[in-house]
């Protein structure tokens, strides 16, 4: 685990050195995209130190909470799930395939702006997939 953590380390510094180099340039979009860039990595490595240290994986409660609340919206929405387990997996296919595409359209992006547009889509699309593959798993009781 040292050697992971002194190459994360390692990252945030380099990180660190090209947002003081956009700061100097007045960069703001180059600035916001490596200030973005770090948070995210910094959770994602808090993350993985918190399982590397415990063994437990978890979940983020947030994006757990995000998932039951997008559950029992499409209950709402669609109390009816599926006709059959064929169909609820290529209700599940779907959602991929969508996901699939937000996440293509966030790595093809042209503008940080853009990039973070797609990234809340991706969002979106990743919680119904979890959603849709729920309520696979439900059905199939």
């Amino acid at each position: 685990m040292k050697i992971k953590d002194e190459k994360h380390l390692l990252f945030l510094h380099i990180l660190d050195g090209l947002a003081l180099e956009y700061s100097r340039f007045a960069s703001q979009s180059r600035l916001s995209a490596v200030k973005f860039i770090k948070q995210e990595f910094e959770k994602l490595f808090a993350r993985e130190l918190t399982e590397a240290r415990t063994g437990k994986h978890t979940v983020d409660p947030a994006v757990l909470q995000r998932v039951l609340d997008a559950v029992a919206a499409a209950k709402k929405k669609h109390p009816e799930f599926a006709t059959s387990a064929a169909h609820g997996v290529s209700l599940v296919a779907e959602e991929t395939g969508e996901l699939a595409q937000e996440i293509n359209d966030m790595i093809s992006a042209d503008s940080v702006v853009r990039s973070a547009e797609c990234l809340d889509a991706a969002r979106y699309e990743a919680a119904h997939v979890a959603v849709t593959a729920l309520r696979l798993l439900e059905f199939l009781k």
